[in-house]
C-alpha cells in the first residue's frame, strides 16, 4: 500500500513540474515574440527636413506648367500607421524693373498614412491629407505696390508611395499625389514627392 502511495506523489509530482516547465516555456516565447515584433521601438519619430515636390497647375488653359514647392515634415510610426504634419512652400515670380508680379503659395496639411506592404527594407503605403493653403499675390508698377491675399481655404490630398530604407534610420520616400482645393485649378492637381527622412 505504501508503495502505491509513493508511486502515486512520485507520478503526481512529475506531473505538476512538467505542466509548471511548460506554461514558463509557452510564456517566455510568447514574451519573446512579443519583443521581435515590437523591435526596434512600437512608436518612432520621423523628420522629414527636405523634400520637392513637382506639381502640375493650369497658367492659361490648355497649359500646364510645373511648380517645385520645397516640402518638410514631422511625423510619428506606429507599426504601420504614419501620422505626420506637412508643410509646402513656394515662390514665384515674374515681369520686369517696372512691372512685376510676386507669387506666394503655401500649404498646410496633416497626413494619414498606412503601409499596405511591409519588408525588410521596403514599404509600400497609401493614405490622406487635410489642411488649409494661403496665397499672396503682389503687383509692383514702379513705386505703387498692390498685395492681394486668399486667406485660408480649405485643401485635401491622396497619395500613393514607396518607402526605402537601405540603412537604419535613414528612410527614401517616393509619392504619387492628387491635390484638391477651393479654387484650384485644375482641381485636383497632379503632384509628386520625393523626400529624406530621418527615423528614430
Amino acid at each position: 500500500m505504501k508503495t502505491k502511495v509513493l508511486i502515486f506523489l512520485l507520478l503526481w509530482s512529475s506531473s505538476a513540474f512538467a505542466e509548471k516547465t511548460l506554461s514558463q516555456t509557452s510564456i517566455e516565447s510568447g514574451w519573446q515574440n512579443f519583443e521581435d515584433k515590437n523591435s526596434p521601438r512600437p512608436v518612432q519619430w520621423v523628420i522629414s527636413p527636405f523634400g520637392i515636390e513637382r506639381r502640375l497647375e493650369a497658367a492659361t488653359n490648355p497649359v500646364m506648367e510645373t511648380r517645385e514647392p520645397v516640402n518638410v515634415a514631422l511625423g510619428l510610426r506606429l507599426f504601420r500607421h504614419l501620422v505626420s504634419l506637412e508643410y509646402s512652400r513656394f515662390d514665384e515670380k515674374s515681369g520686369n524693373e517696372t512691372y512685376r508680379i510676386e507669387r506666394e503659395f503655401q500649404d498646410l496639411l496633416g497626413w494619414y498614412r498606412y503601409s499596405f506592404y511591409k519588408s525588410q527594407y521596403i514599404r509600400g503605403t497609401f493614405g490622406g491629407g487635410l489642411g488649409i493653403y494661403q496665397e499672396q499675390v503682389t503687383t509692383h508698377f514702379y513705386n505703387i505696390n498692390q498685395s492681394i491675399g486668399s486667406g485660408n481655404k480649405w485643401t485635401a490630398a491622396t497619395g500613393l508611395g514607396l518607402e526605402l530604407t537601405p540603412v537604419k534610420y535613414l528612410v527614401l520616400f517616393l509619392e504619387a499625389r492628387l491635390i484638391s482645393g477651393q479654387n484650384l485649378d485644375p482641381n485636383p492637381h497632379p503632384d509628386g514627392l520625393a523626400r529624406i527622412s530621418i527615423q528614430f
